[in-house]
């Protein structure tokens, strides 16, 4: 799809006046991160998310729930005994938790 640009800065609507239903679909996250970045300092990128760190549904989440559903420890960063169950469900997006019935 083509790429499309908007100012984190003047939030969500930007975006979305931009993009189709099916689209907006497929970018669940993209409210909350618009959110976070409207209430940091800073009008660039590099002013934004200077320092921030994220957890991406293809890594950090990944990892911490196999470390949840199978207990397995060989996870450097995450083993099942570090990280508390409901913290790391807190992690974990709507759209995962519906799509496996997890609850809320």
């Amino acid at each position: 799809r083509a790429n499309v640009f908007f100012d984190l800065k003047k939030g969500i609507d930007t975006f979305i006046d931009k993009c189709d239903s099916e689209t907006m679909k497929n970018e669940g996250g993209l409210h909350p991160l618009c959110a976070w970045a409207y209430a940091e300092e800073g009008d660039d990128l590099k002013q934004i998310f200077s320092g921030a760190k994220f957890a991406g549904r293809r890594g950090t989440i990944k990892n911490i729930a196999i470390a949840i559903w199978s207990h397995n420890t060989k996870f450097e960063v995450v083993k099942f005994t570090e990280i508390p169950k409901k913290e790391a469900m807190d992690l974990l997006t709507p759209e995962f938790k519906k799509k496996f019935n997890l609850g809320d």
